[in-house]
C-alpha cells in the first residue's frame, strides 16, 4: 500500500478535482444529450492537477492517450444504426495506441504482430458494441456505477502490478464517472457516449500494464478485467428481458471481482514467500 503522504497527494491532486469538476459539469449538462462530456472535463481537471499525461503529442510515453480518449467523445451523437462509425473510430484509435508496445513485445515477428493486432481489435470492437448496447438498455446511474467499478478494478490490478502511473490514470476515469454519477443521482434515463472512451482507455491501460509491468499478478487478472463488460453481450439474446440485464451486470461485476482477487492474492503469496 502506498505511504499516507502519497495517498493524500493523490486525493488532493487527482481524486477531488475529478469528482468536483465532473459533478459540476454534469449538473450544468444534465438537461442536454452531452452529459457524458462531464467525464472528460473531470479527467482533464484531474490531469491538470496530477500531470499524469502530456497534453499534446510528443516523444513522451503515452503522449497520445489523452488526445485519443478526448477525440473519442466525438462519438457521443452516434446513433445505433451508425454503429459502424464507432467501430472504425475505436479500431483505429486502439490499434494506433498499442502498436509500439506490440512491436516491442513481438520483436519483429510479423505473424505474431498480426495475430495480436487482430485479437486486440476484435476485443475492442466487441467491448464497444457490448457497452453501447448496455448504455441503451441499462439506466444511466447503473452504467456510471459499472464504469466507475471497471476503472477501480483496473486501478487495483495496476497498483498491485507496481505501476502507480497506470493506476492513477485509471483513477482519473473512475473518479470522473463518480462525479457524474453524483450529478445523475435523481435521473433514471440512459447515459450515452462513454462506450468508446472507456474501451480505448481501459483496454489500453490493462494491455500496456500486462506487457510492461514485471510482477506476480497473473495475466488472467488483466484479461478478465479487460473483457468483463463483454458479459453485456448476453442482452443481445432478448433486449427486453430484465433478467438478462441482471445476469449481464452480475457477470460483469463477478469478472472484475475475480480479477482483483487474483491480483491481491498473488501479491500476498509473493510477499509471504
Amino acid at each position: 500500500m502506498p505511504p499516507w503522504d502519497v495517498i493524500l497527494d493523490i486525493l488532493l491532486t487527482t481524486i477531488l478535482p475529478c469528482i468536483v469538476v465532473s459533478f459540476v459539469a454534469g449538473w450544468f449538462l444534465r438537461k442536454t444529450s452531452y452529459t457524458a462530456l462531464a467525464v472528460l472535463f473531470g479527467a482533464v481537471a484531474g490531469n491538470a492537477g496530477s500531470r499524469l499525461l502530456p497534453w499534446w503529442p510528443s516523444e513522451q510515453e503515452m503522449s497520445l492517450l489523452l488526445l485519443m480518449v478526448g477525440l473519442s467523445f466525438l462519438l457521443i451523437d452516434v446513433r445505433p444504426k451508425q454503429w459502424w462509425v464507432g467501430v472504425i473510430f475505436v479500431v483505429s484509435f486502439s490499434s494506433y495506441l498499442i502498436q509500439a508496445e506490440i512491436r516491442a513485445l513481438m520483436q519483429g515477428e510479423s505473424f505474431l504482430e498480426m495475430v495480436y493486432y487482430s485479437v486486440y481489435c476484435l476485443v475492442a470492437v466487441s467491448l464497444y458494441l457490448a457497452l453501447t448496447r448496455a448504455e441503451r438498455l441499462v439506466s444511466g446511474r447503473v452504467m456510471l456505477l459499472l464504469y466507475s467499478l471497471w476503472g477501480l478494478a483496473a486501478s487495483i490490478i495496476l497498483i498491485y502490478a507496481h505501476s502507480g502511473l497506470l493506476s492513477q490514470i485509471a483513477l482519473l476515469w473512475m473518479c470522473s464517472c463518480i462525479g457524474l454519477l453524483c450529478a445523475y443521482s435523481k435521473r433514471t434515463d440512459a447515459v450515452r457516449g462513454l462506450a468508446a472512451p472507456a474501451t480505448i482507455l481501459l483496454q489500453y491501460l490493462l494491455s500496456y500494464g500486462l506487457q510492461t509491468c514485471y510482477c506476480q499478478v497473473p495475466a488472467v487478472a488483466f484479461v478478465l478485467a479487460g473483457v468483463a463488460p463483454l458479459a453485456c453481450l448476453v442482452m443481445k439474446v432478448n433486449e427486453s428481458s430484465p433478467r438478462l440485464r441482471r445476469i449481464a451486470i452480475v457477470g460483469w461485476l463477478m469478472l472484475l471481482l475475480i480479477a482483483c482477487s487474483l491480483a491481491i492474492y498473488c501479491d500476498n503469496v509473493l510477499f509471504l514467500d
